[in-house]
């Protein structure tokens, strides 16, 4: 949208002022590629300086404060302390790999990158590219595997993929997954590392698996040699930039999932983005996707948008429990030290109006009363993430009894919606939500499975009143055996 629109002659009146954090070679094109499109530009990173570009020493950010459109960045330089406004963050440090020279079982393996840049007429025999073995795949290094193995196919050697599960990732990876299988390369696959046994032989690798989709069965190869892709692994700066984010990693130390549900580039606060190594390993392919995206935000912001979730003060007790869960950073103590909600950061998760003791947050959209409205006695009502389960019902046909309401987030089904629906005569209750890890508001789909377990232990509430399910938007066929499922009183 932002190509078409500068092709017709508009050009934002105003470039946001960014800060790029990373010291990797991927942080310095970002910032570079920001730079040349008018955009002034602050790196912390190990890049050059240039027109409408800063480098500055990465390790001396001391705070990072503030919300999308003035966040305040503390620093260090040349022995003081300064501080930086900013209209946006994108936090990209760099990772670290792990090869197969960190491994003595792997002692003359060859990394996919040399094997990719080897010459055609050089290739051995017979190759296998061994995925999956010590971390999980990317995306980049699952595309540059296919792309490898298609061109020494069609050079006449043979070629074998042994892999755990082969993450396409899109109709351009499908497609070259199935050129490759349609030239005649292999593919195996193995459930865990132990079912593959490795023996480095005179004349290259012998590889004896238990083939996964042949349960029972077990597989011998003999290859003239093994290649096994670079794995990019959390490098110390992501630590740093957690920290001072104030964003909690994924299980793999990252500072954002890189599964596919998800618009990589956006974080749980407004006007800070991830790119490239924060979440992935990416290819210039990636970057350049990533950054169009970003750069499309910055340009072209749209209308301040007002969840119209609001503390009423009279009712505050200033407990803070409002401060420290929100996960969107969106709720700051103003001038009396009591808290405020800055509307342009809120993304309306309504986690902070569930959760709060005095019951002083409020939003028109999101009271009990207003909820359990849309619900008619003897129905099962489903509260489902608009982000995930409502998207997955939307090309269902649900039955008469089956009452789906769209909310914010999973989250805002506390415990006292739920028994609202049930005192009003609501035959059950399903709370659908984001799979773990997937939640926008990070947490969000913990603390609703949370609260579904807590109202289960109630007196008078029988488990299988209210129950949780994960589903995600592309998931319609579970979410429609949930529903087959569910035994309507």
């Amino acid at each position: 949208a932002a190509a078409v629109l500068k092709e017709l002659g508009h050009d934002p009146a105003q470039k946001a002022d960014v800060l790029v954090w990373g010291d990797g070679s991927e942080a310095d094109t970002i910032a570079r590629t920001l730079a040349k499109n008018g955009h002034t530009t602050v790196c912390f990173g190990r890049g050059t300086a240039a027109d409408g570009l800063t480098v500055l020493d990465p390790g001396k950010i001391l705070s990072v404060d503030g919300t999308a459109g003035r966040f305040l960045v503390r620093y260090e330089k040349e022995g003081a302390r300064t501080t930086l406004t900013s209209r946006a963050i994108i936090a990209a440090p760099a990772p670290e790999y792990r090869t197969a020279a960190d491994h003595a079982t792997l002692s003359g393996a060859l990394d996919l990158t040399a094997f990719a840049s080897t010459p055609a007429d050089q290739l051995p025999g017979q190759t296998a590219i061994l995925l999956d073995y010590f971390a999980p795949e990317t995306k980049a290094g699952s595309r540059l595997a296919l792309n490898t193995a298609l061109e020494a196919r069609n050079a006449g050697r043979k070629i074998t993929v042994i892999m755990n599960k082969m993450l396409v990732h899109g109709a351009r990876g499908q497609q070259m997954y199935d050129q490759a299988r349609k030239a005649g390369v292999k593919f195996l696959r193995y459930n865990a590392q132990k079912d593959i046994q490795i023996q480095k032989t005179d004349s290259g690798f012998s590889l004896i698996l238990d083939e996964a989709t042949l349960p029972g069965t077990s597989v011998t190869l003999h290859c003239d040699q093994l290649v096994i892709p670079k794995v990019p692994v959390p490098g110390p700066g992501i630590d740093n930039a957690a920290r001072l984010l104030r964003q909690e990693k994924d299980r793999e130390g990252f500072l954002q999932s890189p599964n596919v549900r998800h618009r990589l580039t956006h974080s749980p606060r407004k006007g800070i983005y991830f790119a490239g190594p924060a979440h992935d390993d990416v290819d210039d392919t990636d970057l350049s996707a990533e950054l169009d995206g970003i750069m499309a935000d910055l340009d072209f912001p749209g209308p301040a948008q007002n969840t119209g979730v609001e503390i009423n003060q009279k009712k505050c007790a200033q407990c803070l429990t409002c401060l420290r869960i929100c996960p969107h950073q969106a709720i700051f103590l103003n001038a009396k030290d009591r808290p405020e909600i800055v509307p342009n950061a809120c993304f309306g998760c309504h986690l902070c109006v569930v959760n709060c003791p005095a019951l002083a947050i409020e939003s028109a959209s999101c009271t009990p009363d207003r909820i359990a409205a849309q619900a008619e006695k003897g129905q099962v009502v489903v509260l489902a993430c608009q982000r995930s389960a409502a998207l997955a019902a939307g090309s269902l046909a649900l039955p008469d009894p089956i009452r789906l309401i769209s909310v914010s987030c999973a989250s805002s089904a506390g415990v006292n919606l739920m028994l609202k629906l049930l005192v009003n005569g609501a035959a059950k209750v399903i709370v659908a939500g984001c799979h773990d890890g997937n939640c926008r508001s990070m947490n969000g789909s913990t603390k609703a499975r949370k609260e579904v377990s807590r109202l289960q232990t109630l007196p008078g509430i029988t488990p299988d009143q209210v129950t949780w399910h994960s589903v995600a938007a592309n998931e319609p066929q579970r979410f429609a055996r949930i529903i087959s499922n569910t035994r309507i009183l």
